[in-house]
């Protein structure tokens, strides 16, 4: 790693820093930055309400944004790479629209089977139901993939079980009441928030096994840049290959939609963000860079959703935001370098 590119990953640290004791400080309640320092030390403050707020609410905000973020950066470099597709984000694949589903489902069948459950099982469910949904086809793109050559044909099928699982949504939607309905759009907004000590455990797991995976798979990456037959000659063993990446993806990107619902763009974003930052196409540079700039994403995100005194921004609706005209912009700045 050259020298510039350890300044830059010092600075997106510093960053996150900042950023990290923001979200801590700002909000409904304002806390100083002194009080911040000796809560986290465990010193005695005057205001005991301000260490409820930070160890109980702000502080896992934080961390999950962090986690999810890093988790999508990693999982769109990985999906970036592998279709060659610049726009290719985390859940192209459709592992997010599977998760939807079956979310849709358990919110709203209820309803029509005229069950009411407990609200602790009631959110225990939508956890374990969009994990179930985005395994069930995760198994599918598996063996779709064993049967076909072509990275192009997966990602069709992709999107074209998107379009599906809409329909049904669609169908869903038509037989539910309004409170239900209204349950699961909130989910499909995307929360940081209201996040447990074990489940913020389990996404840290993860995400480690995740990055040190996707290290793993580094030098094939950067061999797979130069084309699959030229990878193909080297010794690549593509099939396998293509089944760690596909596992890899669906691990990353399934455990934040189980957790904080389908969170958009930064997957797209991130890996173009470290690419253009540290002008270097090197996954061994990329990966801990799209780690870090989708950390700061979320954390971006997240900061901007708690501002508001009375009222939370949903965190899709700010990312997308920022998201759509990012890719436009991406878009024609392709188109300029390609006609100069």
């Amino acid at each position: 790693m050259i020298k510039n590119h350890k300044f830059i990953f010092t600075y997106l640290i510093f960053i996150v820093m900042i950023l990290i004791f923001s979200i801590l400080s700002w909000g409904a309640v304002k806390i100083p930055f002194n009080e911040i320092v000796s809560i986290v030390l465990g010193s005695n403050i005057e205001e005991d309400s301000f260490r409820q707020i930070i160890w109980e609410l702000r502080l896992p905000r934080a961390f999950c944004s962090m986690l999810a973020g890093a988790s999508l950066g990693l999982a769109g470099l990985l999906m970036q790479t592998f279709f060659q597709n610049p726009l290719a984000g985390p859940f192209v694949l459709g592992i997010h629209s599977g998760s939807s589903l079956a979310v849709a489902f358990w919110i709203m069948t209820g309803t029509a089977l005229g069950i009411t459950l407990p609200e602790s099982v009631a959110v225990a469910g939508v956890t374990f139901s969009s994990i179930l949904g985005g395994a069930a086809v995760f198994f599918m793109l598996l063996l779709v993939s064993m049967k076909i050559k072509g990275n192009i044909i997966l990602l069709v099928i992709g999107l074209l079980f998107g379009y599906f699982t809409s329909g049904l949504i669609s169908l869903l939607i038509s037989v539910t009441d309004a409170q239900k309905i209204k349950t699961f759009l909130m989910w499909t907004l995307g929360s940081f928030q209201g996040k447990t000590a074990l489940e913020l455990i389990m996404l840290s797991l993860i995400l480690g096994i995740g990055l040190i995976w996707s290290l793993y798979l580094g030098k094939r990456l950067n061999v797979l840049l130069l084309g699959e037959e030229y990878a193909l000659s080297l010794g690549l063993r593509f099939k396998r290959f293509k089944i760690e990446t596909l596992l890899l993806t669906s691990l990353l990107s399934g455990a934040v939609t189980s957790l904080c619902g389908p969170v958009a763009f930064v997957g797209i974003m991130a890996p173009h963000i470290a690419r253009k930052l540290f002008s270097s196409q090197d996954h061994f540079v990329l990966i801990p860079g799209s780690f870090i700039i989708g950390s700061i994403l979320c954390l971006v995100a997240e900061f901007l959703s708690g501002l508001g005194v009375t009222l939370v921004v949903p965190i899709n609706a700010i990312l997308g935001l920022f998201g759509a005209p990012f890719i436009v912009f991406f878009l024609f700045g392709k188109r300029r370098f390609r006609d100069a």
